[in-house]
């Protein structure tokens, strides 16, 4: 679908996620704050704007995208330590996923697949940064979390893909 899109189209599309999925993760930030649950469990909103990047974009210009939702908001936190390598971790593992079921995968199968290598990704990394931390059961809760935030990812992707075919000029590809 990226080929339809003209250069500056594919650029304000690009810089739309990209602030997007900055805002989305820094409302997660604050949402896990608040309700004061573990460091790696989060909504995920911002991987909404991830997938809508893979989905719609270039490799480069999607990749662009997952890279600043992690860092951006590290570096506006102040937050560099171990919780930015978790997230770095699962997002890498994440992009890499949601590029490889990207064509012959419907949204659904590709947001689930991302969240389970998220979540994957972290738990490696936890088992590196604090291998005392690590637990089975933790890696059972990783797993059952991605279930719904992968659904609800897919879900809310679908609704913003379906509200701008207009802006895109084109149909949803056959795989939604």
């Amino acid at each position: 679908m990226s080929s339809t899109l003209s250069a500056s189209k594919r650029v304000a599309l690009a810089a739309t996620l990209l602030s997007m999925a900055i805002c989305a993760s820094l409302l997660d930030t604050s949402l896990q704050t608040y309700f004061q649950t573990m460091p790696f469990l989060r909504l995920g909103l911002s991987n909404i704007f991830v997938l809508l990047g893979v989905l719609l974009l270039p490799v480069s210009e999607a990749l662009l995208i997952a890279t600043g939702k992690v860092l951006l908001p590290g570096i506006i936190l102040g937050n560099l330590g171990p919780s930015f390598l978790l997230a770095a971790t699962g997002t890498a593992f994440s992009f890499l996923v949601m590029l490889i079921t990207r064509k012959k995968s419907s949204i659904y199968f590709i947001s689930q697949s991302g969240a389970i290598f998220h979540n994957l990704g972290q738990f490696i990394a936890l088992s590196f940064v604090l291998p005392e931390a690590v637990t089975p059961g933790m890696l059972r809760l990783l797993l059952l979390s991605s279930i719904p935030g992968g659904i609800i990812v897919a879900a809310c992707t679908y609704l913003v893909l379906y509200r701008a075919e207009v802006f895109l000029e084109s149909s949803l590809p056959d795989t939604l």
